[in-house]
């Protein structure tokens, strides 16, 4: 009797099943660690929040010594585990990543008639 296999197995098949796998992987794996970047990074932008505002709050109610109660804030409102700092000055709030999550977000806030307007920049820019 005769074997039917459903797929083809040559040296030309198999070479073209490795070679597309190659391709794929390629394509993949810069993708997947660009994302996991981007992902540990996050906790870093996030751990501005408490900062953010208490800058707000400070800004629309007594508008004085807003940095510190920024600053106050962030003090331990923020997980270990990505984030090596945040610190608030009177202009701004920068967070600064771990070795694991390599950069600084800095939030730099206008305020304009009672409102802070807030801008943030990613350095290296790829991680926002």
């Amino acid at each position: 009797g005769m074997i039917v296999s459903l797929f083809p197995v040559n040296a030309i098949w198999v070479n073209s099943y490795v070679a597309i796998v190659a391709i794929l992987a390629a394509i993949a794996l810069p993708a997947y660690q660009s994302y996991t970047k981007r992902a540990k990074f996050s906790e870093v932008i996030t751990a501005t929040g408490a900062a953010k505002t208490a800058f707000e709050v400070c800004t629309q109610t007594t508008g004085t010594d807003c940095d510190a109660a920024a600053n106050a804030a962030v003090s331990g409102a923020y997980p270990k585990g990505y984030v090596q700092s945040v610190s608030a000055s009177t202009t701004a709030i920068v967070a600064t990543g771990t070795s694991e999550a390599p950069g600084t977000y800095t939030m730099t806030a206008t305020v304009s008639g009672g409102q802070v307007l807030w801008e943030g920049v990613c350095s290296p820019a790829d991680l926002c």
